[in-house]
C-alpha cells in the first residue's frame, strides 16, 4: 500500500487545506503521515524527500520510493487517491 506524506507548517497560510485533505484521506482508510516541518522529525523527512516549501504532498510506495509529488500547490483528493492504486 502506498503512503501519503503531507508536509505543513503552523505558520503557512496555504497549509490548512492540506491538513483537511489529510483528514479526508484518512477517512478513506489510506495510509497518511502528517509532517510538521517545524519539528525535527518533520524537517528531517522534508529534507529526505526534497521538500523545499509547504504545503507539499508525496505519495510513496512500500519501499519509500516516490510515486508522485505535489510540491507547489495542492492536487485534488481524487488525483492523490489515483496515485495510491
Amino acid at each position: 500500500m502506498a503512503t501519503i506524506k503531507i508536509f505543513t507548517s503552523p505558520t503557512c497560510p496555504n497549509c490548512p487545506p492540506a491538513k483537511v485533505m489529510g483528514e479526508e484521506l484518512k477517512k478513506q482508510k489510506l495510509d497518511v503521515k502528517m509532517f510538521n516541518i517545524v519539528e525535527a522529525d518533520g524537517l528531517a523527512e522534508a529534507q529526505y524527500c526534497g521538500v523545499m516549501s509547504v504545503p507539499a504532498i508525496i505519495v510513496a510506495d512500500k519501499e519509500d520510493n516516490e510515486i508522485a509529488a505535489w510540491k507547489n500547490g495542492l492536487p485534488s483528493i481524487e488525483e492523490v487517491v489515483k496515485k495510491t492504486k
